[in-house]
Order: structure tokens, then C-alpha cells, then sequence
């Protein structure tokens, strides 16, 4: 029947058993709709379960093969197209179905093989299936209690394979749901995987070949790693937003013990922003975004220790912006350059003329090139930019609310430390109630 593509193509219609009256409105058999599909072939079991067979043009990149697709008795598929031929040398044409039950499938067709010694020879050819294929199923825990596995990822699936095609069943494919889509040979029982990020939920399907070809299982299952309360919660996202990394079981329950001990979820926060770890990062990404290069671990170790000893990311970023390696390599050693490479850096945009020519003035009159980049860093456009973009990163919003983002900027346009605003941001009910 015309109407599956640009050519012919396969159809079926079932109708009830004394062909009275059709059961379902006619449906497409074939899945590649490209050349014509012809001369399909139908075998029944004494369940209802049905194969067509049919022989298609290039699919095998040759000429004329065979196509099957097997379906259950109420119409549904339990396989996409497979290609029944394994030889496509020459044509393969006028298949036919022979159904046997339980569990036995035939295909044969006209069509040249491969002789001995590789000589092309025609003949009859047949190849045999289980059928109905095997039902698949996949099993596993949905709710996994982060305390109660040690913050691990570890998760197992079982696998069942029942039916006719069971025996037959020689591998599995696993999407785990994270972009890892493993495949195990054989049957087994079960599989383990190990999830790098926790606190997440995972939807997790499966297939497996048999001697009826790939098919999927006939569920999925959702796997989700939660934690025990919402202040746990909290710590983790900390973990992941400071550290990128999962929390670990000694640091969650230091934190949570602080919570409910009283301490405020600002201090908290704070605590992850000065940590040794996130100071490393936090020096590492200045000299990358500033600099464009990676430092020497004595460079690391100095910056660090002067975060430790009291000195704010402002104070860090003003010194780098007013160096001299700042200077030369992005501002070209010169004070137009200077001033449009801190524009770009803090501002995100050019240097307009107007503020050219302020800022040189400023620069000529004596005025420090770290006291022009603080003043710039302490700007409301700054501060402005720092708490949207922070009110995209923590709280998910595309902007901030006109009180929030002046409340928070004004604090920053006052000399309030960066990490402070910040903490006072992640303290929030919004983003404790985000987790």
C-alpha cells in the first residue's frame, strides 16, 4: 500500500476471530519508510501473537532484504524492525512466516547466500526465533536514604527475563539515566552502577537482545537519593555549589550538628566560602579570568593565606586588577587598555567615552590604578550585576526583585564584604526551601 513515505509500504489491520468486525484501525508496519516495502508474510500463534515479514529495497545496503517485526496479540509491538537476512550479497526476496508453539519462529525467503569458498550460491533460505520474544522487566529501589548508604551512589537493578525467548536473551543495555548507557553480556540476575552525583532522581530503562532481536524492557524505574531532613539537604547543595563535589559523611554531620546547635545558616554558608578548599578555587579562577594563566602553588599558598588571615574576594580581585601583570598582559601597558580590560572584567562592557575620559583624568591626576579598580568594583553597576547574577545561580530566578536587589547592592555599594552578601543570600528561607 502506497502511503508509508515516498513508496510502498507494510500495513496490517486485525479483525476479530471469526472476521466479522476489525478489531483496530489499520497501522503501519514497517518503521523505515524510505524504498518500497513489499510482500509481506504474516505467522500466528495459538496466543494471537503475530510476525510480519517483509522484503524491503536497500536496506541492507545492497538490494532486495528481508524485514520482521513481531507483535503481541493486542496489537503491540514487542520488537522494532530487524534485518532477517545476514547475507546481502544479491537480493532476498518473498519471505515467509511458519509459527510453531510454543516458543518456535520461522523466516524463510528466496535469496543468494554465500557458498563455500565465498561463491555467491541461490537457494532457500531460513533463520530461526523464539517467540514470543522474552518479557523484560527491570527492578530496583525508588528511594534511597543518602544517611543510611554512607552518601554513596551505589545502586542495583535486578533483571528478569521470562517466557519463551528468556533462554535465548545474550545480552542487556542499560541506560542508568546519568548519560551512562552500559551493556552486560548474558542474562544476568542483576547489575551494579555507581552514581558520581547523589541527591538527584534517575529514570532508568533497559533493553535485551534475544534470538528475536533488541527489545525493551516493559517499565522503567526511577531511582531517587534523598537525605533525611531539609537541613541536610542545605549542606549538600553547599557542598555542590562551593565544592562541586558530594558532601562527605564526617563534613555533613559537623554542619548539621552546627544547624542544631543554633547556628544561623549565613554562618554556615560562610564557613564553606572560607574554607582552605574554596579559596584554593576562588585564587585559581582569579588568576585564570584575570590573568589568563595558572598560577605556581606558592602563588596558591600566598593568595590563600591572606584570605585566611582576613583579606575579602574584594580586596583579592582589586589587587589583581591593579597589578602590573594586569597591566601589561590585558591592559596592554597602557591606561586605556587597563581601564577597558577592568570594564570588561566587572562590568561585562566596553569602556564608554564618557568614562574614559573621567577615569584617565582620575589616573593622571595621581589616583592609584587599585584605587580606580575598587571604585569601579564598588559601583552600583557592579554590585547590580553581582546580585542578578547571584539571584540566577542560588534562587533560579531570571532577575532579582526590585527590593532584593536593592537591598542587596547597597550593601556591597556600602563596603559590606562580597562573601558576606553572599552568605546572607544562601541563609535565605528561598534558597534553604530551594533544596
Amino acid at each position: 500500500q502506497l502511503g508509508s513515505g515516498s513508496s510502498w509500504g507494510v500495513y496490517a489491520r486485525q479483525f476479530h476471530p471469526d472476521g466479522s468486525s476489525p478489531q483496530a484501525q489499520e497501522f503501519i508496519v514497517n518503521q523505515t519508510t524510505e524504498g518500497p516495502q513489499r510482500y509481506a508474510s504474516v505467522g500466528m500463534d495459538a496466543q494471537g501473537n503475530f510476525t510480519v515479514a517483509w522484503q524491503t529495497m536497500n536496506q541492507d545496503g545492497s538490494s532486495w532484504a528481508v524485514m520482521q517485526r513481531q507483535y503481541a496479540a493486542d496489537g503491540s509491538p514487542f520488537t522494532n524492525e530487524t534485518q532477517v537476512n545476514t547475507s546481502s550479497s544479491g537480493p532476498q526476496v518473498l519471505p515467509a512466516v511458519a509459527v510453531s508453539s510454543p516458543g518456535n519462529l520461522g523466516i524463510f525467503w528466496a535469496g543468494q547466500g554465500v557458498g563455500s569458498g565465498g561463491t555467491p550460491v541461490d537457494g532457500i533460505n531460513g533463520r530461526l526465533y523464539a517467540f514470543p520474544p522474552a518479557v523484560l522487566a527491570i527492578n530496583g529501589p525508588t528511594s534511597i536514604n543518602l544517611i543510611n548508604s554512607g552518601l554513596s551512589g551505589a545502586y542495583t537493578l535486578q533483571l528478569s527475563a521470562t517466557g519463551d525467548g528468556a533462554p535465548s536473551v545474550s545480552s542487556w543495555t542499560i541506560n542508568w539515566g546519568d548519560g551512562d548507557i552500559q551493556t552486560v553480556t548474558g542474562n544476568p540476575s542483576s547489575v551494579d552502577h555507581t552514581y558520581k552525583a547523589i541527591h538527584q532522581t534517575y529514570l532508568i530503562s533497559a533493553t535485551a537482545t534475544d534470538a528475536s532481536g533488541s527489545h525493551a524492557a516493559d517499565n522503567t524505574v526511577s531511582a531517587t537519593f534523598d537525605f533525611n531532613n531539609q537541613n541536610q539537604r542545605f549542606i549538600a547543595a553547599l557542598y555542590q555549589e562551593f565544592l562541586h563535589r558530594d558532601a562527605d559523611p564526617a563534613g555533613l554531620s559537623f554542619h548539621e550538628n552546627q544547624l542544631n546547635a543554633g547556628a544561623s545558616r549565613e554562618s554556615v554558608a560562610m564557613s564553606f566560602e572560607i574554607s582552605h578548599e574554596y579559596s584554593t578555587s576562588f585564587v585559581l579562577a582569579q588568576y585564570q579570568t584575570l590573568l589568563h594563566r595558572a598560577p605556581s602553588q606558592a602563588e596558591v599558598d600566598y593568595w590563600v593565606g591572606l584570605l585566611h588571615g582576613g583579606a575579602t574576594w574584594d580586596h583579592v580581585q582589586t589587587a589583581f586588577l591593579a597589578s602590573e601583570e594586569f597591566f601589561a598582559t590585558r591592559g596592554g601597558s597602557n591606561n586605556t587598555g587597563f581601564l577597558n580590560a577592568v570594564y570588561e572584567e566587572v562590568l561585562g562592557r566596553s569602556l564608554d567615552p564618557a568614562a574614559q575620559t573621567f577615569w584617565e583624568a582620575a589616573l593622571a591626576s595621581g589616583m592609584s590604578r587599585a584605587a580606580v579598580a575598587n571604585t569601579i568594583l564598588r559601583s552600583q553597576e557592579s554590585a547590580n550585576r553581582l546580585v542578578e547574577s547571584w539571584y540566577q545561580q542560588y534562587l533560579h530566578r531570571p532577575e532579582a526583585d526590585p527590593a532584593g536587589l536593592s537591598h542587596w547592592s547597597s550593601m556591597l555599594q556600602s563596603g559590606v564584604p562580597a562573601e558576606t552578601v553572599l552568605a546572607g543570600i544562601l541563609g535565605s528561607l528561598e534558597y534553604y526551601q530551594l533544596q
